[in-house]
């Protein structure tokens, strides 16, 4: 699901605010592409963490991630993700740019998989996704997760971080920075999700 949530005031990010409904995932492809490659991958890995001697190298951190995760309360899963995948290279590689029919502004379009971001670092939104599908695999359901999409006041850009459902009231964001969040920071202004 897809969702603007423009409401500044709000310090935490709301997983049942439908007020704002943009469209279902399926209507943004970038996303909707990454989710059922990463569908494949989650197969992929599970095989890795099952028999060690199929893994390839490139995921051999992420085996022991979901070996040593699986034994962690979900606040403990949740710094071993953050820490690992924010270890990683950050580039600024993305290379697809499209018109966006919502507000006519140039977006860019290109999300990593799990796999394409272990193979060769990335931006905000390629960690982000990254975090998503190794949560995915230890087993956090995909309506406990957001990918979302924030307005950085001081650096005046998109960035996207996590957020990570905890009923009945709560929620924590996974930024690049090895903080787990529980309340927005000031700097963030939630587009959508």
């Amino acid at each position: 699901m897809c969702a603007s949530t423009h409401v500044q005031a709000a310090t935490n990010y709301r997983f049942d605010d439908d007020e704002d409904f943009i469209a279902e995932a399926e209507s943004w492809p970038a996303w909707h592409n990454v989710v059922q490659k990463g569908l494949q991958e989650e197969r992929e890995l599970l095989e890795c963490v099952a028999d060690e001697s199929v893994c390839p190298a490139f995921l051999k951190g992420a085996r022991v991630v979901d070996e040593r995760g699986r034994t962690l309360d979900r606040r403990n899963q949740l710094k071993l993700v953050n820490r690992f995948v924010n270890r990683h290279k950050r580039t600024r590689r993305d290379r697809q740019r499209a018109v966006s029919e919502i507000s006519g502004e140039t977006v860019v379009m290109q999300w990593s998989t799990l796999f394409e971001f272990l193979r060769v670092g990335g931006d905000c939104d390629d960690f982000a996704t990254a975090k998503y599908q190794l949560l995915r695999a230890l087993g956090f359901k995909e309506d406990e997760l957001r990918v979302v999409v924030v307005w950085f006041r001081d650096r005046r850009e998109y960035h996207a971080l996590v957020a990570v459902n905890h009923p009945p009231t709560s929620s924590s964001l996974l930024d690049i920075d090895n903080r787990i969040y529980r309340h927005r920071p000031h700097q963030y202004r939630f587009i959508y999700a």
